[in-house]
């Protein structure tokens, strides 16, 4: 029980700052200024939201909706991506135990410092013509995505094999094809 109650009160302590964001970007100038302070607004002043989202030109709310824009393709893209290589790399290495010495080294790849890493990384997306794009930062995005995806999906796949072998166990090889793989 006391466990549960510190669960609560740490997610108590977690959510607070998050409402009371959300309680001044819906109160007035009035009320955030107000002394005594109000802890609620008397009216909801949703107009900081729909300046933000309306598109006009040039102006600060286009770059924030085309910023916001960018952050999805992009990790879109990468999200794709990673799961496009690391899926097959993770049964791969799940269905062939000789392998796993490939999934240490992708994961080594961590323990390198990130600015060993830049000016390679930066020479070579210049000479593909790839800087400052959405592309070159999904790129970016995969070369740390794929290898940790990989590590994650081994295991879960190790549990899929681990489950198949003993229901074709328990059902004495009834799916032939399934158990067959």
């Amino acid at each position: 029980m006391l466990t549960y109650a510190a669960a609560l009160l740490l997610a108590a302590l977690l959510l607070i700052p998050v409402l009371w964001l959300f309680v001044m970007s819906v109160s007035p100038a009035a009320d955030l200024t107000a002394k005594p302070l109000r802890r609620w607004p008397e009216t909801l002043d949703l107009s900081h939201y729909r300046t933000l989202l309306t598109w006009e030109p040039n102006t600060m709310d286009q770059a924030f909706l085309a910023a916001i824009r960018n952050s999805l393709v992009t990790a879109g893209i990468a999200v794709a991506a990673a799961l496009v290589l690391a899926v097959p790399a993770a049964w791969a290495v799940s269905r062939n135990p000789r392998m796993e010495w490939s999934l240490y080294a992708l994961i080594l790849t961590y323990m390198l410092p990130p600015v060993a890493l830049a000016v390679p990384l930066y020479l070579r997306l210049a000479r593909l013509g790839l800087l400052n794009s959405t592309l070159d930062l999904a790129l970016i995005y995969l070369s740390i995505l794929a290898p940790f995806t990989a590590w994650l999906l081994k295991s879960g796949f190790d549990a899929i094999a681990a489950i198949s072998r003993l229901l074709c166990g328990w059902t004495g090889r009834g799916w032939t094809r399934f158990c067959a793989s």
